[in-house]
């Protein structure tokens, strides 16, 4: 930084120097004989370099060790995070979290598959309630269980179990325990939806794991809306945080 201020007012006396002193003989020996052209020509170019040179410095483009995004002011140090301006994670297009009182369900909607290729959600909460946390995601206001089927495999302590689901689940949050599940959906290219979650729930001495693969009956053309909802009596408690990441980023 210290060297680009030095240099900076190093061609600020250089520059004076060519309007106070240089300048002046320089003019003469336009009005003399062409024997000078080529001393004219080199002179002209050295005032046009040192002028362009300080217009850059002057900019501000490499002044300042701010660490903002898009600067490189250390060599071998990039500070671009990816996300202008922000701290968000790259491809996230919405985040919610539940504050005031619990809900039955989140919806977002304005989606576009088409465009942004696939969706991950990720869900986590500490389940406060008494009964355990059931949640499924719906497409397009699709609520009809019997457009989905769920294909089930987890693992508790030593045990594997698998079975298929009727309708759209895609995690479960066991009473007074934390949970975290992410789900990833996409539609191929004729147009059939198609998700898988994994979900990690449990006590700290009795953690668990377990994956929902899940498809919809039907041709989907595109995806606009998806709603996580309760499956049962049991909402989604305060400080549930969910986020939707686009899947072409």
């Amino acid at each position: 930084m210290q060297n680009v201020i030095n240099l900076q007012n190093s061609l600020l006396e250089l520059q004076s120097m060519i309007s106070g002193v240089i300048e002046p003989v320089f003019n003469d020996l336009q009005n003399t004989s062409s024997v000078f052209d080529p001393v004219i020509s080199s002179h002209t170019l050295m005032i046009q370099k040192i002028e362009e040179m300080t217009t850059f410095l002057n900019s501000g483009i490499i002044v300042g060790l701010t660490g903002n995004d898009g600067y490189t002011p250390i060599k071998g140090i990039d500070y671009f995070d990816g996300v202008d301006g922000t701290n968000a994670p790259p491809g996230l297009l919405a985040e919610y979290v539940v504050t005031g009182s619990p809900v039955s369900s989140i919806d977002f909607e304005g989606l576009d598959i088409n465009a942004h290729k696939g969706y991950r959600i990720e869900f986590d909460c500490f389940n406060n309630n008494s009964l355990s946390l059931g949640l499924l995601l719906y497409v397009n206001d699709d609520m009809d269980s019997l457009n989905y089927a769920t294909q089930l495999l987890g693992s508790n302590a030593s045990s594997v179990v698998g079975s298929p689901i009727s309708g759209s689940a895609i995690g479960y949050c066991q009473a007074n325990s934390s949970c975290f599940l992410t789900t990833s959906l996409s539609l191929s290219n004729s147009g059939y939806f198609r998700s898988i979650s994994f979900n990690s729930r449990g006590s700290m001495t009795a953690p668990s794991f377990f994956t929902y693969a899940t498809a919809k009956s039907g041709i989907v053309l595109n995806i606009t809306k998806l709603s996580l909802v309760c499956s049962s009596s049991t909402l989604i408690p305060i400080g549930s945080r969910i986020r939707i990441f686009r899947g072409d980023t």
